[in-house]
């Protein structure tokens, strides 16, 4: 029995280290299948926007206040130079979209997944739909490939990508 002694703590420390990494595993994809659900309905906005004719600005807009919930933290600061709250951030949505510019609409909202185009819309009118593309790049929390190649210090980005399609009818009322 002397040859046993920490068999224990060593069985123990093991067990931890596989229920750590299925932990990290799972935050990281209920993490990235909210992002996915939610660059799917902001792709199915942008669409909705750009049905109506809304110019490309207007539509990245659309895309940004769909992805809110997932966009990380809030950059944007009140009068007195704190941190907006997030029960702000509902109240300013409607100002946010009424914004001509980018930089005034920074000042309204901004969040960190909105920055250096992180986020990203795209709608493109294919024949007789529009095609709309929401982007979103995310850091990663835990990344198995790159742990297990031994360099877990660097998990990289995830792309998350939403699409949606809907039938155009502004060029028929444009003509």
């Amino acid at each position: 029995m002397a040859g046993r002694k920490g068999q224990a703590m060593v069985e123990t420390i093991v067990v931890l280290f596989f229920f750590t990494i299925c932990f990290f595993l799972t935050f990281q994809f209920a993490d990235n299948l909210r992002a996915k659900l939610l660059c799917e309905y902001a792709a199915g906005r942008c669409a909705r926007a750009a049905t109506i004719g809304l110019n490309d600005f207007m539509v990245d807009k659309t895309a940004r206040i769909a992805t809110m919930a997932a966009a990380g933290p809030c950059r944007t600061q009140d009068d007195a130079g704190r941190d907006v709250g997030h029960r702000s951030w509902i109240s300013r949505a409607p100002d946010y979209l009424e914004c001509v510019y980018e930089e005034q609409a920074r000042q309204i909202l901004d969040f960190d997944y909105w920055r250096d185009g992180r986020t990203l819309a795209r709608a493109v009118l294919a024949g007789s739909k529009i095609e709309a593309t929401v982007v979103q790049t995310r850091p990663q929390v835990f990344s198995l490939p790159r742990f297990l190649a031994g360099d877990p210090e660097k998990p990289g980005d995830a792309r998350i990508t939403g699409t949606s399609t809907i039938e155009a009818h502004y060029p028929d009322w444009l003509q």
